[in-house]
């Protein structure tokens, strides 16, 4: 059999099991020049695990003999379905930085696209439009029953069926007075409080809830929020900004969007 010493091993009939649990389904194959790498994913005590947003990401060279199709962008090995990396078409996101996983995650599947030609500006702010666009277009891009109903959502805005229809189901209110703030920078309790309330439309479980007395802001988040930030943290959705801080206050940038997107979507959904 194949393995290594960190306890991942492929037997005869490329079975893939990780210190003795069968790895699934959180599995993605990098075949960028030909190049063959598994990544597994390991909770706290070594299993295979599902959610990559609670565990460590570890790398191993896929033995020779693995079935694959070098053209194909989903393919099947070992009854586990498996993705192609795609290609980075971005300039600014570089292979070596943290969310780069994220983003071409989230630009594969259609719900991030760049900010130009070649960029993806991953250190820029993301505003409440940008995000409640994304979880419409997660959503299969709805129709809403109600026409827009805030005086800042133009009717014509590329955010306005997405605010229509998150407004619609209580995914995201406005501000008051009329006011959705589509271009306001999205605060990160906003956004775990927005993922929070999609995830409770879809059905999701909402049931986590964190112990955030490690985070010296804890105080700071809004009462509001409480509950989403909690959920969003149990879950390994939003982590800290540091050891100690979670910044609830502060502007959330577009990797971290893709990063939360990415860590949401491979928690909840693939194993459906």
């Amino acid at each position: 059999s194949y393995g290594d010493s960190a306890g991942v091993t492929w037997d005869e009939n490329k079975k893939i099991t990780a210190n003795g649990s069968e790895a699934n389904p959180s599995l993605y194959v990098n075949l960028i020049n030909g190049e063959k790498t598994l990544y597994v994913y390991f909770d706290a005590d070594g299993a295979a695990a599902h959610c990559p947003g609670m565990v460590l990401s570890l790398q191993y060279q896929i033995p020779d003999g693995a079935a694959y199709h070098d053209g194909a962008k989903d393919f099947t090995w070992n009854g586990v379905s498996w993705v192609q990396k795609v290609n980075n078409p971005f300039r600014d996101i570089l292979e070596s930085r943290w969310y780069v996983d994220d983003v071409m995650y989230v630009y594969e599947k259609g719900l991030m696209i760049g900010t130009g030609e070649d960029t993806f500006s991953p250190d820029d702010y993301i505003s409440r439009g940008a995000i409640v666009t994304i979880l419409w277009r997660m959503a299969g891009k709805p129709i809403s029953a109600s026409a827009v109903s805030f005086a800042d959502v133009a009717e014509g805005a590329y955010y306005a069926a997405a605010v229509a229809w998150a407004a619609e189901k209580d995914i995201a209110k406005g501000y008051g007075q009329d006011k959705f703030g589509p271009q306001d920078v999205i605060t990160r309790e906003q956004f775990a409080t927005i993922l929070y309330r999609y995830a409770a439309y879809k059905g999701y479980d909402v049931s986590g809830s964190a112990d955030l007395s490690g985070f010296n802001d804890a105080g700071h988040i809004s009462a509001y929020a409480l509950t989403a930030v909690r959920w969003a943290n149990d879950n390994g959705l939003m982590k800290g900004t540091s050891a100690t801080s979670l910044s609830p206050q502060s502007g959330a940038i577009r990797a971290q969007a893709a990063a939360l997107i990415h860590r949401f979507l491979i928690c909840f959904t693939e194993s459906e």
